[in-house]
């Protein structure tokens, strides 16, 4: 890897077990636990795969997920769902034609290990975010992935803590004692857009989010920013800061193409028709234009998806989902309906 792209991985000095690091992406939701018999899913369930037909010079893609890649279903619980991320720089207004879609290099399969980059690199930008903590390193380990060859993650020893480098760039900084707020911002300098968000627990206990991502000149830019290049920060109940993670998940990632995407409105229609992807049970209320309650256009970034593409995600209040422990709070689940047009989509309609 070439120190240019090590200092942009790192923003230039750029939600809290393993597996969610190497998962790393930017938590706009949670998955909660089924409270009745899970609805049977009829879609057509496939990983993503890149297909060469009638899509002219661009690749064919596989839209449909499995949107029970873990237990429950993907939602988040909310008074008002103002409580959102508000940075999204897509606009239901925005003149868009095309976004870029990209090959993942660090999809290794359904497990969502992260295997691209080689062990000198991980190293480099190891010792880069040491160098910038103003420590050494002590110790390193080298995590192997389960299957093939390659390594998922590198975990190197700091006086004061543990860097952790995964194989697509991401990287985790977990202090030993508690820092002030103001030392992850130094660490991740570049990133300035601040994004803060909150959902709650089933108690009531509201759940805050502190993130933040790069600026950009450009909307397209913006919307990759927003959601590849991100940080996050994790705070103790003192308010001190433990965890930071942060990386570009695009340095392990290969542009297929521009592709032409379809507009809100016509996502909107495939919703309402029944044509969405969801882990949402059906018994929780059905989908109707008056229950939505926000529409926004994210990129699905996790390293079990084997294509980096646009989706749009529609936030919709499910009426028969019991909030009644806390009151005034409400549940709204998460719809997906793919950006791209049909034209490049083997399973979805156009």
């Amino acid at each position: 890897m070439k120190k240019a792209m090590i200092s942009e991985a790192l923003g230039e000095v750029r939600a809290d077990y393993i597996q969610e690091a190497v998962n790393y992406q930017p938590k706009k939701t949670r998955r909660w636990p089924m409270l009745a018999a899970a609805a049977c899913l009829t879609l057509a369930l496939v990983g993503g795969w890149l297909l060469h037909g009638t899509g002219g010079e661009l690749p064919m893609l596989s839209a449909r997920f499995d949107p029970e890649g873990g237990m429950g279903f993907e939602g988040l619980m909310l008074y008002d769902i103002s409580e959102t991320s508000q940075t999204n720089p897509w606009t239901a207004d925005a003149q868009l034609d095309t976004l870029p879609v990209y090959r993942n290099l660090a999809y290794t399969g359904g497990a969502g290990e992260p295997v691209y980059l080689r062990d000198r690199d991980l190293m480099a930008l190891a010792e880069e975010t040491a160098e910038s903590l103003g420590t050494a390193i002590t110790a390193t380990s080298y995590e192997p992935a389960l299957e093939g060859n390659g390594t998922v993650c590198l975990t190197a020893e700091i006086e004061g803590g543990i860097i952790r480098v995964f194989g697509n760039g991401g990287v985790n900084v977990e202090f030993a004692q508690p820092q002030p707020r103001e030392r992850g911002k130094t660490l991740t300098g570049a990133y300035t857009v601040e994004d803060p968000w909150t959902d709650y627990a089933f108690d009531g206990e509201a759940l805050p989010h502190d993130e933040a991502w790069k600026p950009a000149d450009n909307l397209e830019e913006a919307i990759l920013h927003y959601n590849f290049t991100r940080a996050s920060y994790f705070f103790n109940e003192e308010g001190k800061l433990w965890l930071v993670k942060w990386g570009d998940l695009l340095q392990a990632a290969e542009k297929l193409g521009n592709y032409p995407i379809r507009t809100v409105d016509e996502a909107r229609d495939c919703l309402l028709a029944g044509d969405y992807i969801t882990s949402v049970p059906e018994e929780y209320g059905g989908v109707g234009r008056e229950a939505i309650a926000k529409e926004e256009l994210i990129y699905r970034t996790g390293n079990g998806n084997q294509v980096f593409q646009p989706y749009y995600r529609f936030y919709v209040e499910l009426t028969n989902f019991d909030t009644e422990r806390v009151e005034s709070l409400k549940m709204y689940g998460a719809y997906y309906v793919p950006a791209v047009s049909g034209d490049y989509l083997t399973d979805f309609p156009d």
